[in-house]
């Protein structure tokens, strides 16, 4: 197993979080990694060697209330429930 490292960058690409991982391989690590994406900016090492960098997303989803009620109110049995009978 190979040590690998996951930091998500701020705006001024310094790091704001890490994580430690194992995994057997560079491909393993990088799906472990995909799998962490969100709209950060992050950087994967082995060691001293930098295996893959992401780029932050410039639009991150942003949940706003008009569609948090929709969800909600279409979504959910017990509301729909209530308001059918």
């Amino acid at each position: 197993m190979l040590g690998y490292r996951l930091y998500f960058l701020n705006g001024e690409n310094h790091i704001v979080e890490a994580q430690e991982f194992e995994a057997a391989s560079d491909l393993e690590a990088l799906n472990w990694a995909e799998a962490r994406r969100d709209h950060r900016a992050k950087e994967l090492w082995s060691g001293a060697r930098r295996v893959q960098s992401w780029r932050a997303d410039p639009t991150p989803e942003v949940r706003s209330e008009e569609n948090l009620s929709f969800g909600i109110f279409f979504g959910s049995p017990s509301v729909s429930k209530g308001i059918a009978g």
